[in-house]
């Protein structure tokens, strides 16, 4: 039998600062990424979007990833319409702060700097500000995009969210509305 070595495969990726596709269970499409980290819990990406947006940073449980490709010929042609890394540059200065790269690691630094965050559970996704947390729960004040104001304060499982994301466009405009 053969040894393949995924980690090590997706480090390399990383430090070669390719784009990825990324597809994750019970998602119909996929995302254009940049890994930023992973680790054999973690993987944490920087969104691209159409237009090549930069889109945000988010941290995945691998268990959520299903496949990742590389080479496609979408990627290839995006690939030269990003040879500069800035949309990567960005990522990374916008995870300067994050000391390490799981749930924890997110979840304190984002509560520490006290930025927005996106939270997802399976079919529902949150903008929130961290109050406070343990092991199994996260306390948040629950946000919406539109208006100014805390809509509930909620607590949550950890272990039902699926993904955390900050430093996104919907983000910003949530950080707008509570400054008006």
């Amino acid at each position: 039998m053969k040894n393949l070595d995924f980690q090590a495969e997706l480090k390399k990726i990383m430090e070669d600062k390719r784009l990825v596709e990324i597809y994750f269970h019970r998602a119909s499409s996929f995302g254009v990424c940049y890994i930023i980290s992973v680790n054999v819990e973690y993987i944490t990406l920087a969104i691209i979007g159409h237009n090549e947006v930069y889109l945000g940073v988010a941290i995945f449980p691998m268990s959520e990833v299903e496949s990742i490709a590389i080479d496609t010929t979408y990627l290839k042609s995006l690939e030269k319409l990003l040879a500069d890394n800035s949309l990567y540059k960005k990522a990374l200065n916008d995870v300067k702060d994050i000391e390490e790269f799981t749930f924890d690691g997110f979840i304190s630094s984002i509560e520490e700097i006290g930025t927005y965050a996106e939270l997802h559970l399976e079919d529902e996704r949150m903008f929130v500000k961290i109050v406070n947390y343990n092991d199994d729960i996260l306390a948040v004040d629950e946000y919406a995009d539109n208006r100014k104001g805390i809509i509930a304060h909620t607590y949550y499982k950890r272990a039902d969210i699926v993904r955390m994301v900050f430093k996104t466009p919907s983000l910003r405009m949530v950080e707008i509305a509570q400054t008006v």
